[in-house]
């Protein structure tokens, strides 16, 4: 019985983007801080955990 192999880590998947439906701008997804209603930029983002609604443990750490 012959076997093919074939490679496991091919990415074949359909990768769509979103687009505005009036004038076909690309939509994209912006970053901003809820509390000063801001855009903010990569580096001034660092990961946390919410341990309750009003307490979160933060890291300065960048993605």
């Amino acid at each position: 019985m012959p076997i093919n192999v074939v490679g496991a880590t091919e990415d074949r998947s359909i990768h769509f983007h979103q687009y505005h439906l009036k004038d076909g701008g690309r939509v994209r997804y912006r970053k901003v801080c809820e509390l000063e209603d801001r855009q903010v930029s990569q580096s001034e983002i660092g990961k946390g955990y919410e341990l309750t609604k009003t307490q979160v443990t933060r890291s300065r750490t960048r993605n």
